[in-house]
């Protein structure tokens, strides 16, 4: 049932809230619809990994925002904001590359020091955020943050068996998009650093 995941939670979130549903008038906060399934970056996945599993600090792609729906498992996130590098991280001038630790275990043995020391920051601007996501919340992730997240499974009571899921496995929906807060970001990012545009590398076609 896997490949219908994003179909059926897609429907109900359309359900709650109208501006998931591209048929109302209340679409319109993504902005990249208007170039057609086959015109636009690819944009949303199905994520699935084992407990511990997660991904590195990195921005999303193309300056877009995203939002990041748990369906089973709770997900622990860390975010620096726009201008604020997390330690242990070394983008290039250009953000072509990125130097950092290849595995999010590596990052916590060696940085997580400097990271709680972060979260003293004088000036408040500058902390890092953190929080659990868990089955049930949709989270925002705002253009320009650096965000790191780690599956850290279900303590809740899971197929009957108190305890969670011995798997530990995750399950979340995510998607990336355009809004009229960071249309123009997008629009001057995709004008000034096409060889940095991601998700149509296999279209040619969609990045003119």
């Amino acid at each position: 049932k896997c490949p219908q995941l994003l179909h059926d939670f897609d429907k109900s979130l359309k359900t709650t809230c109208g501006w998931w549903d591209g048929e109302t008038a209340e679409f319109g906060h993504d902005l990249f619809g208007v170039l057609g399934e086959g015109g636009r970056p690819d944009y949303q996945w199905l994520i699935v990994g084992p407990k511990r599993s997660g991904s590195c600090f990195h921005i999303d792609p193309n300056c877009t925002h995203a939002w990041n729906a748990p369906i089973i498992g709770r997900k622990r996130w860390i975010f620096y904001p726009p201008g604020v590098t997390p330690p242990g991280v070394f983008p290039s001038p250009n953000g072509d590359d990125v130097c950092m630790p290849i595995s999010i275990g590596e990052w916590f043995l060696t940085f997580w020091d400097q990271h709680v020391e972060r979260r003293k920051d004088p000036d408040v601007r500058r902390r890092p955020l953190e929080c659990t996501a868990c089955p049930g919340d949709v989270l925002f992730v705002p253009h320009g943050w650096w965000h790191m997240v780690m599956n850290i499974g279900d303590d809740d009571i899971v197929g009957g068996v108190a305890g969670g899921d011995e798997r530990g496995v995750s399950v979340a929906l995510t998607r990336n998009y355009v809004s009229g807060s960071n249309l123009s970001d997008v629009l001057r990012f995709l004008d000034s650093r096409v060889n940095q545009i991601s998700g149509c590398r296999d279209r040619g076609e969609a990045i003119q």
